[in-house]
């Protein structure tokens, strides 16, 4: 009877420490996963993960400004 009363007791407390972290991080877990949209101005309407937005940037963005060694003709 006393394994189920510590059983319990932890099962509790486990739940409880849980409660406490995802309330701490919900915040930050929904920054992360949140849709926002693409800083480049001519890239109206579109929205990515607030995560996924610089790999975005990098690669896959078509109104992304390059480096070209052409750019003052």
């Amino acid at each position: 009877m006393k394994k189920t009363a510590n059983t319990d007791q932890l099962h509790a407390l486990i739940v409880a420490l849980i409660k406490a972290l995802l309330s701490k991080w919900s915040p930050i877990i929904k920054l992360v996963v949140f849709p926002v949209p693409c800083t480049n101005k001519d890239h109206k309407g579109f929205t990515i993960q607030q995560k996924k937005l610089q790999h975005h940037l990098d690669t896959d963005c078509p109104f992304q400004p390059i480096d070209c060694q052409f750019k003052w003709a």
